[in-house]
């Protein structure tokens, strides 16, 4: 991913874009991982969402 940006923006690429790219994509993996690790896994707190989603009115539900 990080090679075909470098090759689409060229003349715009530099170190800066370098090193915020990588700081982006360590966080995506970080955020996947905590994400496929609590997957499923609401603990006590799905059931307390499921409550509070169903008292909501359909209006309220609708801009969730």
């Amino acid at each position: 991913m990080l090679a075909s940006l470098r090759t689409l923006v060229t003349k715009a690429w530099d170190s800066n874009h370098e090193v915020a790219w990588t700081w982006l994509w360590e966080l995506w993996e970080s955020v996947e991982g905590d994400a496929q690790e609590h997957d499923g896994k609401a603990g006590g707190a799905g059931k307390d969402l499921e409550k509070l989603y169903g008292s909501l009115d359909d209006k309220t539900r609708f801009k969730m």
